[in-house]
């Protein structure tokens, strides 16, 4: 991949700016019909997202909060609030697509299913797929 030393010097810095042109990359791979190419470009994607998070890098995407909100509901024992919230979230007929495809994976580690493939959805973007990747590891 052309950007890719250019990745891996961003997230060397602790920053995350650079993801962005690999997961670009995705798409255009995938519009241009190149599956493996794009799958690839995802899986570098993520694992980059995943060595900057681990490097001590912050979510500062739009469902950080989201993130936030399970985790601590989890560790309290207390899920119905957020439960609440997401089911509301899910009617939302207009929500963004990361939206649509991140809140019935939250809405299934909430009801409690730890199974690693939440996080492998293809219609994740690929920082919200490894957000869900942490966070199941985060709860065991």
């Amino acid at each position: 991949m052309r950007n890719w030393w250019k990745v891996q010097h961003v997230v060397a810095r602790g920053r995350i700016r650079g993801t962005s042109t690999i997961g670009k990359s995705q798409g255009a791979e995938r519009v241009a019909g190149n599956l493996e190419a794009a799958a690839e470009a995802r899986r570098q994607a993520v694992q980059c997202y995943l060595d900057y998070r681990r490097a001590g890098g912050e979510n500062q995407g739009p469902g950080a909060e989201l993130y936030a909100m399970v985790r601590q509901a989890i560790e309290q024992g207390d899920t119905a609030q957020a439960g609440q919230l997401l089911a509301q979230l899910s009617g939302v007929a207009d929500a963004p697509a990361w939206r649509k495809a991140l809140v019935p994976k939250l809405q299934a580690i909430l009801n409690g299913d730890r199974d690693s493939a939440l996080a492998q959805d293809a219609a994740l973007d690929y920082d919200d797929a490894a957000e869900l990747q942490l966070l199941l590891e985060s709860l065991g």
